[in-house]
């Protein structure tokens, strides 16, 4: 007799995700040069509604890939790691049922993967960083 069992992994994140409706988010990392590195977010397209990630697969190699969002839906563009490491989007709906945004540990508590911490929000409140489940 055997059992099916469902496995579950916990990845922390300590790259910063942007929340918001995405023709904002997109212009918003189009001012900041800095966080679409930090993002792994090569380029963004002219009109406003889609960009290029660039990234590594699980044997190092460059990866490129195209996004394009739907306008007007409140979406979260992430640094995605696990087999392939690049910048992504997911609805924000979609992206709660994978993942949740967590606070950043206070100078006194040291972070570690225990306590399952990552952090949050940055300067203008757009900025969060994010823990995936």
């Amino acid at each position: 007799n055997c059992s099916i069992l469902f496995c579950h992994m916990e990845l922390v994140s300590a790259s910063p995700a942007v929340v918001g409706i995405g023709e904002e988010v997109l212009a918003h990392l189009r001012k900041h040069p800095e966080l679409m590195r930090d993002l792994a977010i090569a380029s963004v397209d002219t009109d406003g509604l889609g960009f290029v990630a660039d990234g590594n697969n699980a044997d190092g190699q460059p990866i490129k890939k195209h996004f394009r969002l739907t306008p007007n839906e409140q979406c979260v563009v992430y640094r995605k790691t696990g087999w392939d490491t690049m910048g992504c989007i997911k609805p924000l709906h979609q992206f709660l049922r994978d993942a949740e945004f967590r606070e950043p540990p206070s100078l006194e508590e040291p972070a570690s993967l225990e306590r399952n911490v990552a952090a949050t929000t940055v300067e203008d409140g757009m900025h969060v960083r994010l823990q995936e489940v």
